[in-house]
């Protein structure tokens, strides 16, 4: 690229200014390129001319870094527009993305195959990048068939994981729910009270949900069971009934009864005091889990 006069005369003189500044080095080197250059060393007092070489340098460093983030952020764009695009500019940024704002489009990025017959269900490892997905082939299997879960008899409907990811649930049409441990990969307590397809479950989290199931019903588990830890879960089933169980015993503490139809999903409330469920029947009812009577629970039409 062809330099202007200004800026080539900024050049010889960033040289100039360079080689005097090594002392008696170049010194000879430094006269003989001013004098063929026509220059005058710059003056203590014009800094417009000091220090140019060091401008410039540092300027090619900024430039430099520049281009590697926007090389990244094409880079970055070229993958998004293989996945469907992005939908705001924050996302050509990565500031402030939205996940849920996100269409996934055609062709996917990763695919994973392992089960013989459909999937029933697939939820996210909470610690690890893993997916854990459950089956008709009666098998519960991990990221890319890192390891197979098996222990059911028939269609595994749902599963569930500790929100510590040490331990996972699943039930299914063989009416049994079985606690796993996915560090051993093995089956530690099967639950088998439910007289029909277990269709969904969900496990307390820490904290105020587990805290407050605690304080209700820890004393019975202890004095039951002789367990000082105990993990409680929720399950739903197609004999219209809502089980609350401690986990790591198979112990059953409450049966709601009050569905006229299959339930379909159960959640604790976030307090952990209340467990809500809902049902082929339309309705969403609200269960006390400190209160054993089944009357006691509240109903919501659903049209």
């Amino acid at each position: 690229v062809e330099l202007t006069m200004a800026a080539a005369c900024d050049r010889h003189q960033a040289i100039l200014e360079y080689l005097s500044g090594l002392g008696s080095t170049f010194a000879q080197s430094a006269t003989a390129f001013q004098q063929d250059a026509g220059l005058t060393m710059a003056g203590e007092s014009d800094t417009t001319k000091t220090g140019l070489l060091e401008k410039k340098w540092t300027s090619v460093v900024r430039l430099q870094r520049k281009v590697m983030e926007l090389e990244s952020k094409i880079q970055q764009l070229e993958e998004d527009s293989k996945l469907g695009g992005v939908v705001s500019r924050r996302d050509v940024t990565g500031i402030g993305r939205d996940p849920s704002t996100f269409l996934p489009r055609a062709p996917p990025k990763y695919s994973m195959s392992g089960h013989r017959s459909p999937i029933t269900c697939v939820v996210f490892h909470p610690v690890f990048s893993v997916v854990v997905t459950s089956s008709e082939d009666a098998t519960i299997k991990s990221g890319y068939c890192t390891q197979t879960l098996k222990g059911h008899s028939d269609w595994v409907r749902d599963i569930c994981i500790t929100d510590d990811g040490q331990f996972l649930a699943s039930g299914g049409n063989d009416r049994a729910i079985t606690l796993w441990d996915l560090a051993q990969g093995k089956a530690i307590q099967c639950m088998r009270e439910h007289e029909h397809v277990v269709e969904t479950l969900q496990f307390a989290a820490r904290g105020p949900q587990g805290a407050a199931i605690e304080a209700i019903h820890g004393k019975k588990v202890a004095e039951t069971t002789g367990q000082t830890v105990a993990r409680y879960l929720l399950s739903g089933s197609r004999d219209r009934t809502v089980r609350l169980w401690e986990a790591f015993s198979g112990l059953l503490l409450m049966n709601f009864v009050s569905h006229d139809n299959w339930v379909r999903a159960v959640r604790f409330h976030s307090s952990g005091k209340y467990a809500i469920s809902a049902s082929e029947d339309k309705t969403i009812r609200v269960f006390d889990v400190e209160v054993r009577d089944n009357d006691r629970c509240d109903v919501m039409p659903v049209d």
